[in-house]
């Protein structure tokens, strides 16, 4: 991005002459790329970033749907409790012209930068040390969070049956994801086919539960939460809707704890089981959502696809990470464990060990 232009905007959205002090790349992944701008106004420091998405794959396939994206972000992640605010989206032309949106080519969304440390980090010292009496109050403060939202409730049948029916064809979710999947992998087009017509089955019984749709984050997993203090935290990145199921949220949380349960031991057992039973423990006292484990298992599928596709954990990371055993082994595992709940009216939660051991017709 050309920086004079780029300071020409800036100075007209805070209204003062503006200077920039730094501009660099902080992270590139396999959605898009984030930038941090420190800049000076005449009256303060200020640290924002500049993020866009990568065109190509997960229903990201026009600049159209970019735009959509960044736009929907730009207004929802300053109405969810707890998430870093958005101050604009950006519009940039063929000649590096910030611009207006009819006109734009690439577009950013410009947002508060997010300081604390990734969730995901206390999951990898666990890894290696086991738990504290501070991860369990950190796990029991995300189910609180997540009561807390999820009791915000909407009432519009038609845009629940549109996130159930999103839930298996859309980019970012099963069918998207899916598509994504290396032409050579530990999968087949064979079986993948018949795991999305295995989460189908469950369209028409969350079509008839409407009642459910509540206020989501939609991307709750544990590079997404960056705690500040002992309990508390910021979150990044809400997605694909302000209203949704409850179990999208609690089930990207809660597969992280199964996952790395099986990098550490191979099966689920340990601190791993303890928090993940403390995580739902928590949830279900408060919320006495039952009915939550009638629908959850093909949220619980699209996770489980989401950390086996070698795009976003390569075997590389496997190995950083130091698990010995095979990745395309641990793949297996987590296919399974979806062909598996995928069968069951309802998700018993002490049968989690179960449900990993179990074998289907593919391996």
């Amino acid at each position: 991005m050309n920086q004079e232009k780029l300071v020409l905007y800036l100075e007209k959205k805070f209204n003062s002459d503006v200077k920039i002090n730094e501009f660099k790349q902080i992270g590139k992944g396999v959605y898009g790329t984030a930038y941090l701008i420190d800049f000076n106004t005449e009256k303060e420091n200020k640290r924002l970033v500049l993020k866009t998405m990568a065109l190509g794959g997960f229903g990201h396939d026009n600049p159209s749907d970019i735009a959509g994206i960044l736009l929907w972000e730009n207004k929802s992640y300053n109405k969810l409790p707890k998430h870093i605010k958005s101050f604009d989206v950006l519009g940039m032309d063929k000649d590096e012209n910030i611009t207006s949106m009819g006109d734009a080519e690439e577009f950013y969304i410009l947002m508060e930068e997010a300081k604390g440390t990734e969730y995901s980090e206390d999951i990898t010292r666990i890894l290696k040390n086991g738990i504290t009496e501070q991860d369990k109050e950190r796990t029991k403060a995300l189910a609180n969070y997540l009561v807390k939202i999820h009791s915000k409730k909407k009432d519009s049948p038609v845009l629940y049956r549109r996130r159930a029916r999103d839930l298996v064809s859309h980019g970012e979710y099963i069918m998207g994801v899916l598509d994504s999947y290396p032409e050579k992998s530990f999968t087949s087009q064979e079986e993948v086919t018949n795991l999305v017509k295995e989460a189908l089955n469950f369209w028409p019984i969350m079509k008839s539960k409407t009642h459910r749709l509540c206020q989501v984050h939609g991307d709750f997993h544990p590079f997404n939460i960056l705690f500040t203090d002992k309990t508390d935290f910021i979150l990044l990145d809400r997605s694909r809707g302000e209203y949704g199921e409850a179990a999208d949220d609690v089930s990207a949380l809660a597969i992280n704890y199964i996952f790395w349960s099986l990098i550490k031991y191979g099966c689920f057992k340990a601190e791993f089981k303890e928090l993940f039973d403390l995580f739902f423990k928590t949830y279900l006292e408060n919320t006495k959502d039952e009915e939550i484990l009638e629908i959850i298992q093909p949220f619980f599928t699209f996770r489980a696809i989401v950390i086996a596709n070698p795009i976003f954990y390569p075997d590389s990371w496997f190995k950083e990470q130091g698990f010995k055993g095979n990745p395309k082994k641990l793949r297996r595992t987590l296919f399974n464990f979806a062909h598996t709940i995928l069968k069951e009216k309802d998700f018993k939660l002490n049968k989690i060990g179960k449900y990993l051991e179990c074998r289907s017709q593919y391996g």
